[in-house]
């Protein structure tokens, strides 16, 4: 089917009653009829889709489509929107985040020579209700167009391991073969490398497109058993492309591997109060990182090797800590 927009704007929102409107003003405000929004309601339990609902009545000029399912998380949400879309680009945008008011202004231009495959920008972070204090989310320090012929035309983003879904602006093809993994948290790292694997140009953007908002309780706020997990799940993209490529590309995603690493170890010490792993899960990451190792410190290649023992040492001087801290 042939389409006539140029951006489709995916939008998945699970009790996000008192953020919603305000996410969906920052969007329509500035998109012309070549632009269409897809608001996913993931079973809701709040008065979001009443928002919704609101706010499509008030505002008709523009394509406004909603799916409403039961709720499968931000992955199925998105999956759902992106099978919707039907514009040649695809931006995604979470329900209590918004877009800054240069977004379009700056995107368009670019997605009408439809000569790039991805853009990437920056970000602004804030917290919950605080418009006002914002602090930067870095994730392009060039500027202009890059030509992708190589894993190693990639490094700087393998370096920089920014992997959210929201600084990107993709054509939609790339999720031709790429989904995002239903029932998983870190669900972008699992993702977005997978993407940039497949892109063949890329226009960066310095500019700060996005106002990404900081809630308390949020997933990234409150680590559970389940996200050690995940992102020993998403550790194996980096595997993924490795298998796929040259066996020199190891050298390139090292950064990203051994910076994923170091979230799974903050996560287990969140969790057990101490870095500590199962059996299956040092199986499991022994294989996904020792591949990406070869140029790292003694010191850091010895803890991997021996993985089991340094957890077991970590248990002891937990408990050890615990005993004198009661007396």
């Amino acid at each position: 089917m042939v389409s006539n927009f140029l951006l489709s704007v995916i939008i998945p929102c699970y009790n996000c009653e008192d953020y919603i409107y305000e996410c969906l003003s920052s969007v329509y405000a500035q998109i012309d009829d070549r632009v269409e929004i897809i608001i996913v309601n993931d079973g809701s339990t709040d008065r979001s889709l009443e928002k919704i609902d609101f706010f499509i009545k008030n505002h008709t000029a523009r394509e406004i489509k909603v799916i409403s399912q039961q709720n499968q998380g931000i992955s199925a949400a998105r999956n759902a929107g992106i099978n919707m879309a039907v514009g040649h680009y695809l931006a995604l945008l979470d329900g209590d985040d918004l877009w800054e008011n240069t977004f379009w202004g700056k995107i368009k231009p670019i997605l009408e020579s439809k000569s790039v495959d991805l853009i990437e920008f920056n970000a602004n972070r804030f917290y919950h209700g605080n418009h006002n204090i914002r602090t930067p989310v870095v994730m392009v320090t060039r500027m202009g167009f890059l030509d992708i012929k190589s894993l190693l035309d990639l490094r700087d983003v393998f370096q920089r391991n920014e992997w959210f879904p929201w600084s990107r602006v993709y054509k939609r093809e790339l999720f031709n073969k790429v989904h995002y993994p239903v029932g998983r948290n870190y669900e972008d790292v699992a993702t977005t490398p997978l993407i940039y694997n497949e892109v063949k140009s890329i226009y960066s953007l310095t500019d700060e497109l996005l106002l990404y908002r900081v809630r308390e309780g949020s997933i990234t706020n409150t680590p559970t058993r389940k996200d050690i997990d995940d992102v020993i799940f998403a550790l194996a993209t980096f595997r993924e492309i490795l298998d796929k490529s040259d066996p020199d590309a190891a050298n390139i995603l090292a950064p990203a591997v051994h910076s994923t690493y170091g979230l799974l170890r903050r996560i287990s010490t969140n969790v057990h109060g101490y870095c500590f792993f199962d059996a299956d899960q040092i199986k499991k990451i022994k294989s996904l990182t020792l591949p990406f190792s070869k140029n790292e410190r003694i010191s850091k290649r010895i803890k991997l090797y021996f993985l089991r023992e340094y957890c077991q040492l970590n248990r002891i001087k937990f408990l050890i800590k615990n005993k004198f801290l009661r007396r």
